[in-house]
């Protein structure tokens, strides 16, 4: 029992050391820090917060998906739903960050204090979601249409596996990618990984549980496409949820699945219409769970369904990101930062629903009424409309203004805004602002964890933030000079690229290479051109030192 003790001392004293003063240490595993997406911590950042590294990717990442961002329809401006690949959002597990990429399509492993790459390894496509970290393990899909586990300490891949039954590819965005991608990620849920791939329901799409240790496959869902004469628009798209038996399957730009995993049915995947129930154009990749709902986002409100039949009515939160912490919701509206009691807020956001609802109905009367009937119809609207405004503060804690809307983290003892080229902290008790930092680009991801606050932007930048008395911030880069740039035999690439070029006439567009060997003539075909180039290698050890040359060039 001594023995015991002592090491628990010292296991506590280590803790204590490496921990700052007054901080909770925790992980922040998947994406949104659980598997409901509550996108909250009880992590206590050290405000005011200093920048510890930066990490450039060499390029912007390319979304997935084009958008009609920006279009108005019937007076609401359009929002990008699908845009779950608009920066390397990070998870962080002791002490290293994870973040896959869609520009070297590789999954990094870095150390949370210096930034310093520790591992990478490369998938046959671009990783457009963040990992999961579950038992030593990390877990991510590609666009190569595997999923992949690898432990997190060495990066060693411990099992792939295609998803799809077949496996065929095509060209979209510029990118060669599997015609099945995954673009959930992978959820690890009760010892259990589940995935999606495909994308177009026409053309099947699968869902798989894999044991988390082996890859064998437990659960599947592969006939979804099939049901309701093949009317069902599931396409799997967006970080996947799960509570209980409940697994919730995002849906590119519809609403989100909703499958029992004990009876292995779909239990609803709802089409609520935005002139009707739900209130506005709805459905998306961000959705999270919290209070029996199905939170499911839309251009300029969340749509709170039951989780079980998907029906609407517990409440209707206006707010384009939310994040759940205890009986506290924090909102993101693009005109302020509110924190509500959100069973108050959703109990007078019923009645103001109601009475929205009457007013509505009433201004249609109005139109073919005159005289006294209008006079009486007018006097019944602005009745209701005093109603509705005196309900109007219920539920709302505090609130202050910010257009920030891009990414929302609630923290111990802050609450992370992203905005374009800025991050903001406020204070969780009153909504006063306690810091802020530019940044290169759009503050599209948050994690918070052991001490550190880390923005992802879709500039393709990652910033780490930690206490103030940390050493100055570096600039962490993968680039390495070519040490053989002036050989002789790099010349002779050169030369050939040059050549190649000239006869052919063409500097965009695509290039094969088969027989790439170590990548040196790609590279100057790259350096020399605007083509998109792909290699054929059989010889393992030549194509790892192609990606390393090609990697280390940017």
């Amino acid at each position: 029992m001594r023995i015991s003790i002592r090491r628990l001392a010292i296991c506590l004293l280590t803790y204590a050391a490496a921990t700052p003063a007054g901080l909770l240490a925790a992980d922040w595993p998947t994406e949104a820090g659980d598997n409901t997406r509550s996108a909250a911590t009880s992590e206590k950042l050290p405000i005011p917060l200093a920048l510890q590294w930066t990490y450039q990717a060499p390029a912007a990442p390319k979304l997935a998906w084009s958008s009609a961002e920006g279009r108005n329809i019937e007076g609401h401006v359009l929002e990008h739903r699908i845009r779950f690949d608009d920066a390397f959002r990070t998870i962080v597990v002791g002490r290293r960050v994870y973040f896959g990429s869609t520009v070297d399509h590789q999954l990094h492993c870095r150390d949370l204090d210096t930034g310093k790459l520790l591992w990478t390894c490369y998938t046959g496509g671009p990783i457009r979601l963040s990992p999961t970290v579950a038992d030593g393990r990390v877990y991510f899909g590609s666009d190569d249409g595997r999923a992949y586990c690898a432990d997190a300490e060495t990066g060693k891949i411990l099992w792939q596996r295609q998803v799809a039954p077949r496996d065929e590819w095509l060209l979209a965005r510029g990118e060669l990618i599997s015609k099945w991608p995954v673009r959930t990620g992978l959820l690890v849920h009760d010892g259990v990984a589940y995935m999606g791939a495909g994308i177009f329901p026409h053309e099947d799409i699968y869902l798989y549980g894999v044991d988390a240790k082996t890859g064998r496959q437990v659960w599947q869902q592969d006939n979804v496409s099939a049901q309701d004469a093949g009317r069902n628009d599931l396409s799997p798209q967006g970080y996947l949820l799960a509570k209980d038996e409940l697994l919730v399957v995002p849906s590119g730009g519809s609403l989100p699945g909703v499958f029992d995993l004990k009876s292995n049915k779909l239990l609803h995947k709802r089409t609520h219409s935005w002139r009707g129930a739900a209130g506005g154009v709805v459905g998306g990749t961000r959705a999270l769970l919290a209070d029996g709902q199905l939170y499911s986002g839309g251009e300029h409100h969340l749509l709170a369904m039951d989780e079980r039949t998907g029906d609407v009515g517990f409440g209707y939160f206006e707010g384009r990101q939310m994040a759940i912490q205890g009986d506290s919701a924090y909102i993101l509206t693009g005109t302020r930062l509110a924190r509500l009691n959100r069973l108050e807020y959703a109990a007078a956001s019923r009645k103001r629903h109601t009475l929205e609802e009457n007013m509505s109905r009433l201004s249609r009367e109005l139109r073919s009424k005159k005289g006294a009937e209008a006079d009486a119809l007018r006097e019944q609207i602005r009745t209701l409309a005093a109603e509705q405004k005196e309900l109007e503060p219920i539920g709302i804690v505090w609130s202050t203004k910010t257009e920030d809307d891009q990414a929302l983290l609630a923290a111990g003892n802050a609450v992370i805004v992203g905005g374009p080229n800025r991050v903001t902290a406020y204070a969780s008790d009153d909504g006063r602002q306690l810091w802020n930092h530019k940044l290169k680009g759009g503050a599209r991801g948050l994690s918070a964890a052991n001490g550190r606050l880390i923005v992802s932007t879709d500039a393709g930048a990652i910033y780490c933030f930690g206490d103030a008395e940390s050493d100055s911030a570096r600039l962490v880069t993968d680039l390495r000079p070519d040490p053989s740039a002036n050989a002789p035999e790099t010349i002779l690439y050169r030369s050939a690229a040059a050549e190649i070029l000239r006869r052919s006439g063409v500097t965009a567009g695509y290039c094969l290479v088969v027989g790439a060997e170590e990548g040196r003539l790609a590279l100057e075909l790259a350096r020399q051109s605007q083509l998109k180039i792909y290699c054929i290698e059989p010889n393992a050890e030549k194509v790892a030192k192609a990606r390393n040359r090609l990697n280390a060039a940017g």
